[in-house]
């Protein structure tokens, strides 16, 4: 082995390691370097690229798991049981050596020797999640897109009129006519910038291979969600149109902003389907003189039909009240001028905002007077994406 192969390679263990301490901190997972190497393009998506990389790291400890017939008190079983117990169990490293009655440096030793089985395993996988180059392409561009995402309700007609420089002129050069049918009440929760980039690469695609003159962009309905959808006729090629196309780019940028994207070939036609379930968006409102925090928390449910607006005061928070009624409000307690205490008593004492949930979120632990005054629930600082989708479950 090289020298340049074994410095890789102690790094991997570290990167390795690394991970296995932060198992279950699923934000700082979705952004660990062991993504990009363990997992393939399509696991890599930011909604569930952490959930992903903690599966194949807890596969990976049953690799340790010895044969039927190896004796319990075997080497072989302790490295597993210590693996077992610290990642898989969450116990910590002085809990695990109570229960396997083994010494710190016993502990270390065996965990050192598991770790490296462990990262032997992954390191011959590593090769298998490599993407191709246009694969590599499709999933860097997404991830550019979706770190700069802003989650919103937005008009799917206004982003097509928007558009519509860019449709025409490329419609002139290849002389086809783009129609739009019944989407002026077409309605979705996504980032702008991305669901645009999606309706582009359908639209070009859908212009450069269609044997017709005119296409349909048309409203898709079925039970449970709403779209677009188009069918056309391709031009007669030696292979498939889709071989080779922004379409897969189109399809993870659906996949980023919550939605379905669906193609079906079939001879000489070609239909497209792009779709969102009919999921009612739920409003958060945040009250906090930290505005970074709105920001933070915006972050965490970016992949939940959370809309997200803040307030750094109370002031603030009355003018949006005005405006529009929150499915709940997330209310800080320490703050200049009007605490969270008397904003919250202020709310519940208001008839058209009394019946919306507060969840006081604050260094300050009162559950008790938070309840007492009215509060649904109470989050202590600081707080993690887990514990706030979990607040937020029963209104979600």
């Amino acid at each position: 082995m090289s020298d340049s192969t074994t410095t890789a390679r102690q790094e991997f263990v570290k990167q390795v390691h690394d991970a296995y301490n932060r198992l279950y901190d699923t934000p700082y997972l979705r952004t660990h370097p062991l993504v990009e190497i363990l997992l393939p393009p399509e696991a890599r998506l930011p909604s569930n690229r952490s959930q992903n990389l903690r599966r194949v790291l807890l596969d990976a400890i049953e690799t340790l798991k010895p044969q039927t017939g190896i004796p319990a008190q075997s080497p072989d079983w302790r490295y597993y049981r210590i693996f077992e117990l610290r990642y898989v169990e969450g116990l910590a490293a002085n809990e695990t050596m109570e229960q396997l009655a083994i010494s710190k440096s016993q502990f270390f030793r065996d965990h050192a020797e598991g770790l490296e089985h462990i990262a032997a395993v992954l390191w011959d996988k590593r090769a298998a999640a490599e993407p191709t180059t246009a694969e590599q392409s499709v999933h860097l561009e997404t991830e550019r897109l979706f770190a700069s995402a802003t989650w919103e309700r937005i008009s799917v007609m206004q982003v097509l009129t928007e558009m519509q420089a860019v449709v025409a002129a490329l419609a002139r050069i290849h002389h086809v006519q783009v129609e739009y049918a019944a989407l002026e009440s077409l309605v979705v929760r996504a980032d702008r910038v991305i669901l645009r980039q999606a309706l582009l690469n359908l639209i070009t695609f859908v212009i450069t291979n269609t044997r017709d003159t005119t296409v349909r962009l048309e409203r898709h309905s079925s039970e449970n969600e709403t779209g677009l959808f188009i069918s056309f006729r391709v031009k007669p090629v030696s292979e498939p149109p889709t071989s080779n196309s922004g379409l897969p780019l189109c399809a993870k940028l659906m996949n980023q902003v919550n939605g379905r994207f669906a193609i079906h070939e079939e001879s000489e036609e070609c239909s497209i389907t792009l779709a969102w379930r009919d999921v009612p968006a739920r409003t958060l409102l945040i009250v906090d003189d930290n505005a970074g925090l709105h920001d933070l928390y915006r972050r965490y449910l970016a992949e939940q039909n959370w809309h997200v607006i803040g307030a750094k005061n109370g002031k603030e928070a009355r003018e949006l009240l005005a405006q529009t009624l929150p499915t709940v409000i997330l209310l800080d307690v320490m703050m200049p001028e009007e605490d969270g205490w008397e904003l919250l008593v202020s709310f519940k004492g208001t008839p058209e905002l009394a019946g919306i949930p507060v969840i006081i979120c604050s260094v300050v632990n009162e559950p008790k007077l938070a309840a007492d005054l009215g509060a649904a629930s109470s989050l202590t600082k600081p707080v993690s994406q887990q514990a706030l989708v979990e607040a937020l479950a029963p209104w979600s």
